[in-house]
């Protein structure tokens, strides 16, 4: 199922992969259900139906399915296919978190860090960013050189900020790619390199961003 949907040795097929994730379904694997969750919150290879995403996530979830559980949080958190509960978003990001899920970590850091169903601990919100992070995950990398530039949860320190900036960049993370063009151009963290700032800059304006396009622009007005 994975291989057809993620094209890994053929052809993407959707309806294929739904057909295999839906055959291991009744054998009870929680990834399996997992992932027939997505399909049906994406529209994949069937009609979106998020009450029903919503049902196999929580059915994956409690069979301690890591990203069943990070999905059930996303759910809680926005309404999807289930009245907005913050606190139970957080309580399930947690499982998922405390599983080694990088995406579960790095939800479980936004929870802490404006307060969504915890109170708000910027410590704590760096801490799992930190462990996201880690394990290459590009939206821990960008939040965790924020935290670095602002001093959120830790000591300001630009040189750690351009760091982490730029291990998201080089994944082609979009807003990595902006903040390290604009590290190059404001000198945080590293020598001011106008050349550099336009080459980061332009890498992001392929995909579409418009603070990435705005950005450019400001190059070649000054």
């Amino acid at each position: 199922g994975r291989c057809y949907r993620d094209g890994i040795g053929v052809a993407k097929d959707e309806r294929k992969a739904f057909e295999w994730f839906s055959k291991a379904v009744p054998q009870g694997d929680a990834t399996a259900i997992s992932n027939l969750g997505w399909c049906y919150q994406n529209g994949f290879a069937v009609a979106k139906d998020e009450k029903e995403a919503f049902r196999l996530f929580k059915r994956g979830a409690d069979q301690e399915d890591a990203y069943g559980q990070r999905e059930l949080g996303y759910c809680y958190l926005n309404g999807k296919g289930v009245a907005k509960d913050e606190k139970e978003a957080f309580e399930w990001f947690s499982k998922s978190a405390v599983q080694g899920d990088s995406d579960g970590q790095y939800n479980l850091g936004r929870c802490y860090l404006l307060g969504k169903g915890v109170e708000k601990d910027e410590k704590k919100a760096f801490e799992w960013f930190t462990k996201a992070a880690e394990q290459g995950d590009v939206d821990g990398q960008n939040i965790l050189g924020w935290c670095y530039r602002k001093g959120v949860g830790v000591a300001k320190d630009g040189k750690k900020a351009f760091e982490w900036y730029t291990k998201a960049a080089e994944q082609g993370d979009v807003d990595g790619q902006m903040d390290v063009g604009r590290c190059y151009r404001d000198g945080i963290g590293v020598a001011k390199d106008e050349r550099k700032a336009f080459e980061w800059f332009s890498k992001a304006v392929p995909q579409g961003d418009a603070t990435a396009i705005s950005n450019l622009g400001w190059c070649y007005q000054n």
